[in-house]
């Protein structure tokens, strides 16, 4: 009876420590989209791509779907309360949109660091209306 229970244990113990072990070394990015009045955004796309060491790179990309091409990137969206959350993010620089259709993208760059939770909330703005490019003439 006792190695039933121990042998038990063990099958519950040993995953759980493992996941223990697991998060000490990950981060977790987490965070909010929101429009412009503070209402929450659902759909939007948020997009983690590690940043090569030897990358010199700090163009934003053009928006969320370029970068979401990238090897190695990862793909969340927001809920209907605007929360996302990435889990077991491997530490080091990441490239990272915000985007939702209708919106301005936003991009950060941030370094992702180990056992710690990392929380970026947004706020995503509508493009600003074209300016009336006509010109009219006057009569003098």
């Amino acid at each position: 009876m006792k190695r039933i229970m121990y042998s038990a244990m063990a099958l519950f113990l040993i995953p759980a420590a493992a996941a223990f072990a697991i998060s000490m070394y990950v981060g977790v990015v987490e965070g909010k989209i929101t429009d412009e009045a503070g209402a929450p955004l659902k759909g939007a796309k948020i997009v983690l791509t590690l940043k090569p060491a030897d990358s010199k790179e700090d163009k934003a990309p053009e928006n969320c779907e370029e970068q979401a091409k990238k090897k190695g990137s990862q793909s969340a969206s927001s809920g209907s309360n605007g929360q996302y959350k990435f889990v077991a993010v491997r530490p080091g620089v990441y490239n990272i949109c915000f985007g939702l259709e209708g919106h301005q993208p936003q991009w950060k760059q941030s370094e992702i660091k180990q056992s710690v939770t990392n929380t970026f909330n947004v706020t995503l703005k509508k493009p600003a209306p074209a300016k009336d490019q006509t010109q009219t003439s006057e009569n003098p």
